[in-house]
């Protein structure tokens, strides 16, 4: 399967500078903020300036969530329906005005995340440490980046260190029900030009809580079977930015998931079944300021996406996803006039045994 897509937009910003009268002497105090730039809609934008509505997860609003997953996060969001199927590391699924979570775009660092294999993305595989803000642009953006765009863009960015720090450490332990384990760390250090942050997470649970299953009128009580799961996450970032025209980045994280999925409760012993999940994703970008009114920002990405299904006594299911895509913006800024010249060229293969070779 091989898609590509140019892409020629053009921006034109009018803006009214000219200052206006109100014919009283009224004492004014201004308060200066920090401005808050987008880069969700493939052209860095001031989110004063936008067109379109535009909400931004910041580190704080991130850090002060509960829980450990993207999907966590995102159900704290107006913007935002999260649909979970179970426990932290079940199927999370997300969608913005009203339609389905295969509408819904999701970008990391503004590389695309969704699967070519059901055009969606399961927000269990990226862990809360590794996320340093996240853009949602609510309205359709299909011009930019095609029909997956339809219902909004999320823009997941990743975690750095702090302005004017050059080394943090982070480390998390909790505890919950059913055996509930979580453990995170990250470390990141900074030398001269060179940036560099490691991620661990690891989580776990039995899940067996206790029921009473109605049975004719007689109450009994059981324990969840085959209801547990486990898995962790690693991720490393690398970044050189000698100055502050030039950015390279690279970005590499490991995902392992394994699920046991609990069948319907029907008086007789559910069957044995369960899922593992690996994700391996890697990215290299390059951000280059040419002149004060052009920017380029090219990237290569690299998916390795590997799925199996296992519900004895039937055979294994097994799904593998490779994903190759490389992309370049051309950014044009003048005065009142913003121009994008865009490419992104993708090669994206599925191989599972419920198939006839690759589809």
């Amino acid at each position: 399967m091989l898609a590509v897509s140019i892409l020629l937009i053009t921006f034109f910003t009018l803006i009214d500078v000219s200052p206006q009268s109100t014919g009283r002497e009224d004492t004014l105090i201004n308060h200066t903020l920090n401005p808050i730039v987008v880069t969700a809609k493939r052209i860095t934008t001031d989110i004063a300036n936008s067109d379109t509505r535009i909400e931004v997860l910041d580190s704080s609003f991130i850090r002060n969530s509960n829980g450990t997953r993207l999907g966590d996060i995102l159900k704290n969001s107006s913007s935002v329906f999260v649909r979970s199927y179970g426990h932290s590391l079940s199927l999370q699924t997300a969608s913005t005005n009203g339609l389905g979570s295969s509408n819904t775009l999701f970008l990391y660092d503004g590389i695309r995340m969704n699967s070519f294999q059901n055009s969606g993305l399961d927000l269990a595989l990226i862990p809360k440490n590794q996320i340093g803000s996240i853009e949602i642009i609510g309205n359709g953006a299909s011009a930019l980046y095609g029909s997956e765009a339809i219902g909004g863009v999320i823009n997941i960015l990743p975690a750095s260190l702090t302005t004017g720090s050059n080394f943090d450490f982070t480390a998390g332990v909790s505890f919950g029900s059913f055996s509930t384990k979580n453990y995170s760390l990250a470390v990141g250090k900074r030398i001269s030009s060179f940036t560099s942050r490691v991620f661990y997470t690891t989580t776990s649970s039995k899940g067996n809580y206790r029921y009473y299953f109605d049975n004719a009128g007689e109450s009994t009580e059981k324990e969840r079977e085959n209801s547990g799961y486990n898995g962790y996450d690693v991720g490393l970032h690398l970044s050189f930015e000698p100055t502050t025209d030039l950015s390279v980045k690279l970005i590499s994280s490991f995902t392992r998931q394994y699920k046991e999925i609990a069948g319907l409760e029907t008086g007789t012993p559910p069957s044995i079944s369960n899922q593992t999940d690996k994700n391996w994703n890697n990215i290299l970008s390059l951000k280059k300021r040419i002149s004060s009114i052009v920017k380029l920002n090219s990237f290569l990405n690299f998916q390795n996406n590997y799925s199996n299904y296992y519900l004895r006594p039937l055979p294994l299911s097994v799904y593998h996803n490779l994903v190759y895509s490389s992309g370049t913006n051309a950014e044009l800024n003048f005065y009142r006039i913003k121009m994008l010249f865009a490419y992104d060229l993708t090669y994206a293969s599925l191989r599972s045994n419920e198939l006839d070779g690759f589809a």
